[in-house]
């Protein structure tokens, strides 16, 4: 099995936010992480939004 640790972070005029995340093997050794900056959403969605980036970049790599 694989983790995936995900976090957020909001601009201070409210504009954009970063998302960005870790995934770990079972092991808890680092197989890949991830960033990106998408607009302003509720905190749910970008938190969301982290969640599936971070399953589809381990998809893609392989990991199922």
């Amino acid at each position: 099995w694989f983790k995936i640790n995900v976090d957020g972070f909001v601009s201070k005029n409210n504009t954009k936010v970063a998302i960005g995340g870790a995934v770990q093997n079972s092991d808890g050794e680092w197989l890949m992480s991830f960033n990106m900056v998408t607009g302003m959403d509720e905190i749910f969605n970008f938190e969301a939004r982290a969640i599936v980036e971070g399953m589809k970049l381990a998809w893609f790599k392989g990991y199922k």
